[in-house]
């Protein structure tokens, strides 16, 4: 009888104390190698993010320029817009939120004609007026037709990143602290 009862108790027996300590040493010298790969190539997919973007940008930049037939922005966004200490991410006021013709609110930056020759209206009731600036989301292209006719050349309205530009279409990028980004 006695051995019967040894005998059950040896087959219920769980894991030993040795037996669960290394299977934790295990698993720990597995995470360690691991983790550095994973945080990696993480890092790795934010920089070709950011990459992509200011490529993306800089790019929609010369493509509105040579859509538009001007040769250098009238009036760059250069300061600061929240929450970027330089530059901004709204894309619908960049590279030029407020060029007009001189007639209206913004600053005269000589946006007289369209490319088809219809001159752009920036007085008048407000569902009549052109949309001031040359920007990359919702741009007017055509005159006269009080925003009927918005073009966007890049894909969402805000960047993940801050943009500046200088006249001749120079896109610079940087994080929100104002830290430039080089490409």
């Amino acid at each position: 009888m006695a051995t019967d009862a040894a005998r059950r108790a040896s087959a219920e027996r769980g894991f030993t104390l040795i037996e669960l300590l290394v299977a934790v040493v295990l698993v720990s010298v597995l995470a360690a190698v691991v983790l550095p790969m994973v945080n990696r190539f993480a890092d790795h997919g934010t920089e070709e993010a950011r990459l992509t973007e200011f490529h993306d940008v800089a790019t929609a930049v010369i493509l509105m320029m040579t859509h538009n037939e001007i040769l250098s922005i009238p009036n760059p966004v250069t300061g600061g817009t929240l929450p970027c200490a330089v530059g901004t991410k709204v894309l619908s006021g960049f590279p030029d939120a407020d060029s007009d013709n001189g007639q209206g609110a913004g600053n005269d930056g000589g946006k007289e004609l369209d490319v088809e020759g219809k001159p752009y209206v920036f007085t008048g009731p407000p569902s009549g007026r052109d949309k001031q600036g040359y920007v990359l989301y919702d741009h007017d292209a055509v005159g006269g037709d009080g925003q009927a006719a918005l073009l966007s050349y890049v894909s969402l309205p805000q960047a993940a990143f801050c943009y500046t530009t200088d006249r001749d279409g120079t896109v610079r990028q940087y994080l929100e602290d104002g830290t430039e980004q080089t490409s």
